[in-house]
């Protein structure tokens, strides 16, 4: 791989200096995420080493800071500047003594391109920021073919698009150029630009935009839009472009890694605005904008010492006036991940203002590093829900002070949550109230989290104790897993204080409904497990990269013994297929090997798991959420009781679907109504399941109120 290919994986500018050098073309500027970037063809490549060569990230020469000037144009000009004039004056000269100025523009579909001109009624297209990155196409050579014509070219880029042109010159500059380059924060992608303006009036419907509009002033960053009817809109304040823009959200890491656009320039001019200078002279700042010039060569102050006269009002400052932290964004705002993320399902406005500020829409409340695959794939449900209806999503699990200990690893091959949507691990529920100022509302996942024996052992996260009366409080599917409250009189009571707090409370055993009532007065809803809300195709997309040894039977077992291991055997033998055995991946090895003699799958992860159900024809399992994916994926399927683990969540949902037959109250149970089983007939089952996932899905729906 050549140096060019490693620069540009990370730190390349796309100046397009190398690909104006290539003598084969062997290197092509190409668009990709918004930026213009470098393409080697290395078939084509004859590796002539003049890529490298001139390069200006691998070719950086340092110089001495400058001489720095304060400048106002007339008013005139200024006004219709973003700053005090000083590249019209510039580029004016120019234009009068024959020469070219090379800019960027706006194009009629409102890319930024990089365009020469040779008249001054063209000059106003140059004028006015643009923040984005401009596509320089062929300006290079452009420049190099009217400095072979003897004519004065003025070129203005950002300090690494002049550093390239320079590198690209190599010997052939001459005195007839004249670099300008601007005090450059960092250029966004063009991607978000256009984003950004067609979202707020409509790329089609746009005839003229300015970012930095002076009706309200120089300070004001006052935006103006003119549409294809004539009508003009003013932003009036910072608006959501600028909010990102400020705090580096846009930032690309080339640009967070800049050695150009600090105190040390390669053009002959330097140009920007000149902030903050009325806390040294306050006489510089009249609200129409006033114009930093610092001049970096002595080419460059020949030419200011002959123009310096035509402005309004020019005086050299002493070079500390320069604002610090000025020349360019050293750190892209740590919301970054997140706000590109959130452009994917929100407005752009929507995804500035959550991202700036690490709000998300729903906090959902679960036990994520539980080691039991059924949980994983429920809080996956939930999530993968929640995504699609168009949330934003911080997951939140149990503190450190609990016994079961939040774990950093998920059990995932990839997992499917990115890290910003993870919260971070807090002390103990009084440090979770933090948690209050990120999250618009809450929404208690699934499985036994109301369960005593798992709650105690989790710090009672999901009672929402930390969560304040300002913000909504819903569960979703939740479960007690037995038919009654446990726990202490005193621990019911508080059980029942809390869950009087919530807003709206969802169950997914039909007991359930009634328990809550009776205990707690509270009028609670069945629903569906959320494993029954996200799509099949979610699912399918988790694993797809996941291969496995298809076996005919897939048996997941949460408390083996003998008896089931008996029982697998015998319906692997009756069939004459193969079978494969799956434990939770908590479980001890050892322990299970002495329950029976099967051959077992122990700690995969989730997503072998789950393609292994997928792959299958038939199930076997003590488990709900297996029972739940047999189901979902149409396996036949028979279920033994799992009293241990709640039995109510079992005939809650297989009375609903007309099921029963399928759930056995113990092996021998089985042995006894084998001959009655039936082919279950999923087009009666997935229609009631359809049914019922569309009351589900409303409820929630109504429910998430941000």
């Amino acid at each position: 791989m050549s140096q060019i290919e490693i620069i540009r994986q990370e730190y390349c500018t796309g100046c397009g200096a190398c690909a104006n050098t290539c003598p084969v073309d062997a290197i092509e500027m190409q668009l990709k995420d918004g930026f213009y970037l470098p393409k080697v063809y290395e078939d084509k490549c004859i590796q002539c080493m003049r890529c490298e060569q001139t390069c200006p990230i691998l070719n950086r020469e340092s110089i001495n800071l400058p001489a720095v000037y304060a400048a106002w144009a007339a008013d005139d000009v200024r006004y219709n500047s973003s700053s005090g004039g000083a590249f019209w004056m510039l580029a004016k000269h120019i234009l009068e003594i024959g020469g070219v100025v090379f800019g960027a523009t706006w194009t009629d579909e409102f890319y930024v391109r990089h365009i020469w001109i040779d008249n001054i009624n063209d000059l106003p297209k140059l004028c006015k920021s643009k923040y984005a990155q401009s596509d320089l196409n062929n300006s290079y050579r452009k420049v190099k073919d009217f400095l072979a014509k003897n004519r004065y070219v003025l070129f203005v880029g950002t300090p690494c698009q002049v550093s390239g042109l320079e590198m690209y010159l190599g010997t052939e500059r001459n005195e007839k150029l004249i670099t300008v380059d601007f005090i450059c924060f960092y250029n966004p992608s063009i991607n978000i630009v256009r984003r950004y303006l067609d979202e707020k009036y409509g790329l089609n419907n746009l005839h003229k935009f300015t970012f930095r509009d002076k009706k309200n002033g120089w300070l004001s960053h006052c935006t103006m839009a003119e549409l294809a009817d004539g009508s003009i809109r003013h932003e009036k304040n910072v608006d959501s472009f600028f909010k990102g823009y400020f705090r580096g959200l846009y930032a690309r890491k080339a640009c967070t890694n800049c050695t150009f656009s600090g105190q040390h320039h390669h053009s002959d001019i330097t140009l920007g605005d000149f902030w903050k200078i009325e806390e040294h002279d306050k006489s510089w700042n009249d609200g129409r904008g006033t114009s930093m010039i610092i001049v970096n060569t002595v080419k460059g102050r020949k030419i200011m010492k002959h123009i310096s006269k035509t402005f309004k009002r020019y005086e050299l400052v002493p070079k500390e006036w320069i604002r610090d932290g000025q020349h360019n964004c050293k750190t892209a705002h740590p919301g970054q991940a997140y706000f590109y993320d959130l452009l994917t399902y929100k407005t752009f406005d929507d995804a500035v203002n959550l991202a700036i500020d690490s709000i998300y829409d729903i906090g959902m409340v679960c036990v994520q590093s539980y080691k039991n695959y059924g949980s994983a794939i429920t809080n996956f449900a939930l999530y993968s829900v929640l995504k699609k209806l168009g949330y934003s999503v911080l997951i939140i699990t149990q503190p450190l002070s609990s016994i079961i200990k939040p774990e950093i690893e998920d059990n995932f091959v990839k997992t499917p949550y990115k890290p910003f949507e993870n919260s971070q691990f807090y002390e103990n529920i009084e440090a979770m109230r933090a948690l209050n100022k990120k999250c618009k509302m809450f929404l208690v996942g699934s499985d036994q989290l109301f369960n005593y024996e798992i709650y105690k052992q989790i710090d009672g996260l999901a009672k929402l104790d930390w969560v304040d009366d300002e913000h909504r409080k819903v569960c979703y599917a939740t479960s007690f897993g037995v038919d009654k409250i446990l726990g202490t009189f005193q621990e019911s009571v508080n059980l029942k204080r809390s869950l009087n707090r919530f807003h709206a409370v969802s169950i997914r055993e039909e007991s359930g409904v009634e328990l809550v009532k009776k205990n707690f007065q509270i009028e609670a809803t069945w629903v569906l497990d959320p494993v029954f809300l996200c799509e099949k195709k979610a699912y399918v997309d988790l694993c797809k990269d996941v291969h496995v040894n298809k076996k005919s039977i897939v048996a997941y077992i949460l408390n083996p013994n003998m008896k089931k291991g008996e029982l697998i055997k015998y319906i692997a033998d009756k069939k004459n297929v193969e079978y494969s055995v799956f434990v939770d991946r908590g479980m001890d090895a050892r322990v299970i090997s002495e329950a029976w003699d099967l051959e077992f799958y122990h700690d995969v992860k989730n997503e072998n798991w789950l393609k292994n159900i997928i792959e299958s024809e038939y199930v076997i399992t003590d488990s709900f959420h297996g029972m739940c994916m047999a189901i979902i994926f149409e396996k036949q399927f028979i279920v033994i009781n799992n009293s241990t683990r709640g039995s109510t969540r079992f005939y809650s949902l297989l009375k609903l679907l007309n099921l029963e037959g399928r759930l056995f109250d113990s092996v021998e149970d089985y042995y006894n109504k084998e001959q009655q089983i039936r082919e279950i007939n999923y087009k009666y089952i997935n229609k009631i399941i359809e049914t019922e996932k569309e009351k589900s899905m409303n409820w929630l729906q109504q429910q998430i109120r941000i």
